[in-house]
């Protein structure tokens, strides 16, 4: 005979769950999709907060003279480069995808998006992390769904 469960039975279930291992998971699992989600936002030029990524080439020090900062800038913004979400003087950070590949993120409950490469990491590291809106489509379409995969199995608890 299969033995009924209770509400004091789902109550421990769900007591049981430990959230941050789960999360960490999650992250380990989704951490394609988040630095995906970073460097669609790099590209565009953007930084989290939906701000222009700085210093613009204007004010870059590593430029000796504005007229090597617009060179560089209208060379960074056309033919392949090209974006029209990305403002003339606000950096592109990809020359040959080097940047982009040393995207990483640190396996935790709670996460940072970080780079690798020191000195250029160092230098937009607040650019890196996930806007709002990318965040929200990363949780909408893969750990929403996993997680409540996890819950399922864990405490009996069905989704609709």
């Amino acid at each position: 005979m299969q033995k009924v469960a209770t509400v004091i039975d789902f109550i421990d279930n769900v007591e049981a769950l430990d959230i941050e291992p789960i999360a960490a998971l999650l992250v380990e699992q989704y951490q394609g999709e988040i630095t995906g989600g970073v460097k669609r936002q790099l590209w565009d030029g953007k930084k989290p907060d939906g701000s222009d990524i700085t210093p613009s080439y204007l004010d870059d020090p590593y430029f000796k003279t504005r007229k090597q900062a617009e060179g560089y800038a209208k060379w960074k913004s056309g033919g392949a480069f090209a974006n029209p979400n990305r403002g003339l003087y606000t950096p592109n950070l990809y020359i040959n995808g080097y940047f982009y590949s040393t995207i990483t993120v640190s396996i935790g409950a709670r996460f940072e998006v970080f780079s690798t490469w020191g000195e250029v990491g160092s230098k937009y590291a607040d650019a890196l992390g996930l806007s709002e809106g990318e965040a929200n489509k990363i949780i909408d379409q893969f750990v929403r769904p996993a997680y409540e995969v996890i819950v399922t199995r864990q405490t009996g608890l069905k989704f609709s």
